[in-house]
């Protein structure tokens, strides 16, 4: 009796159905600054924008930008998007994300994909966004493979698979994203595309709780009790 109703305690703090976007004050994924091609100014857009100089930062980037520069494509439809060093404008974030996607950046790409989910400055649409997903969790990008992970783990948008969600929680998780940590740890506790293991679930739990993450943090104390 004791061990469902810490099942279903457990249950509650598992959260795993949202996908995550974009942090207001995060530095998203590739730093800008390390192409040949317009190099000087990439370095001080990066520079600029690492001092909170975001106006500076804007005006750096956009240089190389419209020079063709994927990765200050990226950069300058970030400072539309959060509005730093220009007035926010989704449009014109979904413009230069878009730039950098079509050149195969991976932040461009997964921003893109935030851009789908939300309906923020293009029509809302997931499966435009899952596309993305695959195209940037393919190169690396924790937060796409943690969505993919969810994607895979509740059949949205491809067939459930618990095990190909194991796949995509994990590499996110050895990249130090904390909610996949959480989600491999559920996984390991509930059997889920993996056999279950108590030790293992309890080893990635306290990581992700260690990095702050509050779902962890109190299912951590409900499993360490059992």
């Amino acid at each position: 009796m004791r061990r469902n109703i810490c099942f279903a305690i457990l249950a509650f703090f598992l959260s795993i159905a949202a996908f995550t976007g974009c942090g207001k004050n995060e530095k998203t994924g590739n730093e800008c600054g390390k192409t040949e091609v317009f190099a000087d100014d990439l370095q001080k857009g990066n520079a600029a924008y690492d001092e909170g100089d975001y106006d500076a930062a804007t005006e750096f980037f956009r240089i190389a930008a419209q020079e063709g520069n994927s990765e200050a494509q990226f950069c300058l439809g970030r400072a539309y998007y959060f509005g730093m060093g220009v007035e926010q404008n989704f449009q014109e974030a979904v413009k230069w994300f878009r730039l950098a996607a079509d050149q195969g950046n991976p932040q461009g790409q997964f921003h893109l994909s935030i851009c789908y989910l939300n309906g923020e400055g293009i029509e809302e649409s997931f499966d435009e966004a899952l596309q993305l997903w695959f195209k940037a969790a393919e190169q690396g990008v924790d937060r796409a493979q943690f969505n993919l992970g969810n994607c895979y783990h509740n059949g949205k948008g491809v067939p459930e698979n618990k095990s190909e969600a194991v796949k995509w929680y994990r590499l996110a998780a050895d990249q130090g994203n904390s909610d996949a940590m959480t989600a491999l740890a559920f996984c390991y506790l509930y059997g889920e595309g993996i056999k279950p293991n108590k030790n293992e679930c309890v080893k990635w739990m306290r990581k992700s709780a260690e990095l702050g993450n509050q779902n962890a943090q109190k299912a951590l104390k409900i499993i360490e009790k059992y």
